[in-house]
């Protein structure tokens, strides 16, 4: 699971080989969290508000990076 993305304790990954729809893994100490890339949308979990503000801004911000990337680990064949 390659780590995208460190800040602010703020931890962005992406599974290889992960199921649809396109999403990113968000760590923030014992929180977890599953953001789905296109829209910024919450997929599971929780995190503490300001967090999860913050993550979501870098989600939507990032979107072209994080499809890019989502697309070479995701080849579903």
């Amino acid at each position: 699971m390659p780590t995208v993305e460190i800040f602010d304790g703020i931890k962005i990954e992406m599974y290889v080989n992960d199921r649809n729809p396109p999403h990113v893994h968000i760590k923030y100490a014992k929180h977890k969290c599953i953001l789905e890339i296109q829209m910024g949308n919450i997929y599971a979990g929780n995190l503490p508000l300001r967090q999860m503000k913050k993550a979501i801004s870098y989600v939507v911000n990032h979107q072209e990076l994080l499809l890019t990337l989502w697309n070479q680990l995701n080849r579903h064949w």
